[in-house]
């Protein structure tokens, strides 16, 4: 499960430092340059739901991971203005991490 979220992490932040400027203006060209990480993340998502449908994870494991599925969501939709600087993208996926760790822990810990 961590495994597959810092992959979808890296798709990430690949896609917030190397798309280009021009590219990024039109709701298409977005979707174009962000394609990987969307569909990596609902993918995720999607296996998340039917592994806990099927009893292999926690009930609730899907929620662990729609934090970061809105966040690539958000990245995709929302058109930026500049580009966002790497410290502050560093921070933000220490915060993403950490958010990670404890709904993992909230998951495993909570009474089914």
């Amino acid at each position: 499960m961590a495994a597959a979220t810092f992959v979808g992490s890296m798709l990430h932040v690949r896609y917030l430092l190397q798309s280009r400027p021009e590219a990024l203006e039109s709701l298409r060209g977005r979707l174009r340059a962000g394609v990987a990480p969307v569909i990596f993340h609902l993918h995720l998502f999607g296996f998340a739901t039917a592994a806990a449908g099927a009893g292999l994870l926690p009930l609730l494991t899907p929620f662990v991971f729609a934090p970061a599925m809105a966040k690539v969501l958000w990245a995709v939709l929302h058109r930026r203005g500049r580009p966002i600087p790497v410290r502050t993208l560093g921070w933000m996926e220490v915060a993403h991490t950490l958010l990670f760790i404890g709904l993992v822990a909230l998951v495993y810990r909570w009474p089914a």
